[in-house]
């Protein structure tokens, strides 16, 4: 067992923070620092064999970054990687399981977001670029894949994952939109695409297994609710 805590790290005479936290085998953790006042956190570690890996680089001001991973075999590794750019950009990650891959692209201002895995073989994926944009990704079973992509500014995107085989997308690009997806079951598919803004509103639920749909939305004060079951 071993445990490493590093604490005010000086790089580039920038002031910066670090925490690696390490408690097992087999783990792999790197945090990359360049700029001023930057967080970053990692947690690595179970009660049993560890495989996970983990990465953190940030450029810029006031970044706060947090990547928690436990290994439970059988399985491969969990992958988590955290990029931020700018200024005041919260990220969290969080991996229960094995072979989960959790990927998050922060680039602007103030943006929030964080992606959960409880399970094995998910993949989540956050990009957002621009300022004041929050997301949240939610994985429990096998095998589900989501990304959110957002690129202007006071946009809200919110998916959550129960079962397996489920695929959950959302592409916002505007001002004050909002998306929000719920996948209960097996091999669905959803997927939102809002262009524009302010107010537009999308809502999908999918329940039991292999349901399918789409929504798409160019302007401003739209409303879209899809429920299938």
């Amino acid at each position: 067992m071993k445990r490493i805590i590093i604490l005010g790290l000086v790089l580039l005479l920038a002031s910066v923070s670090t925490v690696l936290a390490d408690d097992g085998y087999n783990n792999y953790g790197e945090v990359n620092q360049t700029g001023t006042n930057n967080f970053a956190y990692q947690e690595q570690g179970s009660s049993t064999y560890d495989t996970n890996i983990a990465y953190i680089d940030q450029y810029g001001t006031s970044n706060s970054a947090s990547q928690y991973q436990v290994y439970s075999p059988p399985g491969g590794p969990n992958y988590a990687y955290k990029y931020q750019s700018g200024t005041g950009n919260v990220g969290y990650q969080t991996q229960i399981g094995h072979d989960n891959v959790a990927l998050d692209y922060q680039i602007g201002y103030y943006n929030w977001d964080s992606q959960y895995q409880d399970g094995e073989s998910h993949y989540a994926y956050i990009y957002e670029l621009g300022a004041y944009n929050w997301a949240a990704q939610e994985q429990y079973g096998a095998y589900n894949y989501a990304t959110i992509y957002q690129d202007g500014a006071y946009n809200g995107a919110y998916q959550v994952q129960w079962g397996a085989f489920n695929t959950a997308d959302i592409y916002q690009s505007g001002v004050d939109n909002y998306a929000e997806q719920w996948q209960i079951g097996a091999f669905h598919y959803a997927q939102a695409t809002q262009i524009g803004g302010p107010n537009n509103y999308s809502h999908q639920e999918q329940w039991n297994s292999s349901n399918t749909s789409y929504v798409n939305q160019s302007g401003q004060g739209s409303y879209a609710y899809v429920y299938q079951y």
